[in-house]
């Protein structure tokens, strides 16, 4: 999998999952030494008040306070690392239209580190070397992958992806060159077509939508009813399946369900990101339409239930 901003969310929710262990680790660590040391606190009153006792027992009792103070930065780490999984969650499972829970993830993490860094330098802890290294590490981890989920959101705003895309029939070739620059160069990810007629003439047309643009893609997938997918269809759409494998693009065509062919009438076209609605692709040049901004959430699930219940060519 290439590494983008899907992975970037992935890497903030395992490494947040990972603080939050790493944090009830230490806290379970310090509840206990507390435990201890107030076990033989009220050991000493009850017996004598001068008993003696082992150098090492009799700084735990009076480290108690300091040891408190350590127990709340471990709470503190604890409630830190939860925000930073439910953010990776979010942008998972959830809608990842908005940067604010990565913004809140480069706070939390730096913040993690910190609290995790006044620990280290004036607590010791008798933790296995890989626990320590793993407490750094997932701070660490959700640092650098929110903080690329931020800047590569930032980009690809100065890329520019337009709400609104017009095309004018009297220019078919610019109309061409415009929608190559403007929406198919700054498609990323899984790119998801719903195109009822895509037919030869529709695929030569993403072919060349897609030729001058950098490898942002990882698939793209093309749903059709099947009406005029034939013989000749089919000789090149192993062609160009065999062209983008070259470029490590995936590239797959089904045949919709009729049910879904029946009630489906809206073509679009859906990333990682934004969803457009379009016209149709063997046309898409030649019409006199406004290429316009959709609901991304609703296009992406509508295109994953019907490629479910659609057929291999």
């Amino acid at each position: 999998m290439k590494w983008g901003k899907d992975t970037a969310a992935a890497t903030v929710f395992v490494a947040g999952a990972l603080a939050i262990i790493i944090s009830l680790y230490y806290m379970q660590q310090l509840s206990l030494s507390i435990g201890v040391g107030a076990g033989v606190g009220a050991y000493i009153t009850t017996v004598a008040h001068n008993a003696t006792l082992p150098a090492s027992l009799q700084n735990l009792v009076n480290n108690i306070p300091t040891l408190r103070i350590a127990l709340y930065l471990t709470y503190m780490m604890f409630v830190i690392a939860l925000v930073c999984f439910a953010m990776g969650l979010l942008q998972l499972f959830g809608n990842p239209q908005s940067r604010l829970a990565m913004y809140t993830v480069v706070v939390s993490s730096v913040l993690f580190i910190a609290l995790f860094s006044v620990l280290d330098i004036n607590f010791e802890f008798s933790q296995p070397a890989a626990i320590y290294a793993l407490s750094y590490l997932s701070g660490l981890a959700m640092l650098a992958a929110s903080g690329y989920y931020v800047f590569e959101s930032k980009h690809r705003q100065t890329r520019g992806v337009r709400r609104q895309i017009s095309l004018n029939p009297d220019t078919p070739y610019t109309n061409l060159l415009v929608l190559s620059r403007e929406l198919f160069s700054n498609l990323k990810g899984d790119v998801k077509i719903v195109d009822m007629h895509f037919d030869s003439a529709g695929m030569e047309n993403l072919a060349l939508l897609i030729s001058d643009a950098k490898t942002y893609y990882s698939n793209i997938y093309v749903l059709a009813n099947g009406e005029r997918i034939g013989a000749d269809f089919r000789k090149r759409y192993l062609n160009l399946v065999t062209e983008l494998a070259n470029r490590s693009i995936g590239f797959e065509v089904r045949i919709m369900n009729p049910e879904d062919s029946a009630s489906q009438h809206e073509r679009f076209i859906v990333d990682s990101e934004h969803a457009y609605k379009i016209p149709p692709l063997n046309i898409i040049n030649k019409k006199s339409e406004h290429i316009v901004s959709i609901k991304h959430g609703e296009a992406i699930r509508r295109f994953d239930y019907m490629w479910g219940r659609g057929s291999k060519i």
